[in-house]
């Protein structure tokens, strides 16, 4: 699917177009309460995941929820894996709605289910949540 930017810049690829194509090094980041984040405070919490990227969740009871943000470039992919045993709930950023689901929704993502998230525009993300 794609490489990390190091790998991309280490066989002689431009730093500039391999942070176009190329992935960042795994992010880990937890769930914080169970509800959307639309305050710029709260949105800077450590649920929130990265613009692009890999990103590995974990969830406890009460601590479930998930952001995308709203600063997430048009196009771009987020590769999602939960490895707690209590499921996600995944939140767009305010006013963005997940796979034709309602404005400010989740949508859920279970333990060990690879999900990709894409920006199709300013509020439609779609979720490709795995088997």
């Amino acid at each position: 699917m794609g490489a990390i930017i190091g790998d991309l810049t280490g066989s002689g690829m431009p730093v500039q177009l391999a942070a176009l194509v190329g992935f960042r090094p795994a992010a880990t980041i937890a769930g914080a309460g169970t509800a959307q984040k639309t305050d710029s405070a709260a949105v800077t919490a450590a649920n929130l995941l990265p613009t692009q990227g890999l990103v590995n969740a974990t969830t406890a009871s009460s601590q479930t929820a998930l952001q995308i943000p709203s600063t997430m470039p048009l196009g771009a992919c987020i590769v999602l894996n939960v490895t707690s045993s209590t499921t996600a709930l995944l939140f767009p950023p305010d006013a963005g709605t997940i796979n034709g689901g309602s404005a400010n929704a989740s949508v859920n993502v279970a333990q060990n289910k690879p999900t990709l998230i894409f920006r199709l525009t300013s509020t439609i993300f779609v979720a490709v949540i795995g088997a």
